[in-house]
């Protein structure tokens, strides 16, 4: 299928999206769709890193894993355990990274 040069779209923006779009598009004297597409066609989008049959499998343990996760932060934020705080943090960050990298939405994937 031919796809002519007056394909559009919409994209919805939160209100500092916008204003950093805007913002940036004095800065360098390009529109706002200009700077989207330059930066989108400019680079590579990184290949899936497994078939989706085990991304759903693995983002199903990470899912368990973080459950339990967040019950260990319920009960280090109310006081039941004292100086762990910092590394369920670390924990929590790291399966949020690594669910990112699994479907593919960890910004710029160039290798």
């Amino acid at each position: 299928m031919k796809i002519s040069k007056h394909q559009k779209t919409h994209i919805s923006f939160s209100q500092d999206e916008y204003e950093r779009l805007k913002n940036d598009a004095v800065r360098y004297r390009k529109s706002i769709p200009d700077i989207i597409k330059a930066v989108y066609f400019r680079r590579e989008l990184a290949p899936p890193l497994m078939d989706p049959v085990d991304t759903r499998k693995v983002m199903a343990e990470l899912n368990r894993v973080g459950n339990n996760v967040n019950q260990i932060a319920r009960q280090v934020n109310s006081g039941v355990r004292e100086g762990f705080h910092p590394l369920v943090e670390d924990v929590r960050n790291d399966i949020g990274a690594l669910r990112r990298l699994i479907m593919g939405t960890d910004g710029d994937c160039k290798n």
